[in-house]
């Protein structure tokens, strides 16, 4: 994981890392880990120009800024994005660790349709 700060030079990121994912305006989009008062929680992280804004899910329905500390996972060959049912994986697949809720149970990195036709951007995914 990379820490991210205000004073982290994005052209690092745009220099080494691929993104799994575009947004809709074509921007790169890559998973990350929003770092809050009692959780880490999986979030996403947009390159806009030559600046990283990192934004996580409130409620489940509402997106907002977070402007505290966060990391990115790069995204490596060694993972691949599987389809899950029901918030099952298939057999032999594992989910990666974004974080943890303020009980401590774990959350997972997902990547979510906000719209059936839209593009898939990163959020989470739990089993509690």
């Amino acid at each position: 994981r990379i820490t991210i700060s205000d004073d982290s030079p994005s052209p690092y990121v745009e220099q080494f890392l691929v993104p799994p994912c575009y947004n809709s305006e074509g921007h790169p989009v890559f998973f990350g880990s929003a770092h809050l008062d009692e959780e880490v929680r999986p979030c996403k992280v947009t390159l806009w120009g030559h600046k990283l804004f990192c934004s996580i899910w409130v409620d489940g329905s509402e997106e907002v800024l977070h402007e505290g500390p966060f990391t990115i996972l790069p995204f490596t060959e060694e993972m691949e994005l599987v389809p899950a049912e029901f918030g099952r994986l298939p057999p032999g697949r594992s989910p990666v660790v974004g974080g943890h809720d303020y009980e401590c149970r774990p959350l997972y990195h997902a990547l979510v349709s906000i719209e059936p036709s839209g593009p898939r951007v990163p959020g989470m995914a739990a089993n509690h």
